[in-house]
């Protein structure tokens, strides 16, 4: 099964437009939570809002919704891994 793994950075992409990436940075992680940190920048400090969310599994890849769940949603998925054992 595909994880999430503390200190990665993972790419979310959006059912809208799927150039648009909005990248995550995984704080920690229990067997059912995940908290991540939004990475936004705002004045030279890569810094955004850090959340909760419950893990969900589809097709053996672990996944969350940052935004909530509704039709048009984003999904943030353990397999868009994009940079391993990010620095703060």
């Amino acid at each position: 099964m595909k994880t999430f793994k503390i200190n990665t950075i993972y790419n979310m992409t959006w059912i809208t437009d799927a150039d648009r990436l909005t990248p995550f940075s995984v704080i920690a992680r229990t067997a059912a939570t995940l908290t991540i940190e939004t990475m936004r920048i705002k004045k030279n400090n890569m810094r955004g809002e850090i959340t909760r969310h419950r893990i969900k599994n589809w097709n053996g890849v672990e996944y969350v919704l940052p935004f909530g769940n509704y039709s048009m949603r984003p999904e943030l998925s353990a397999d868009k891994e994009v940079i391993k054992n990010a620095s703060n």
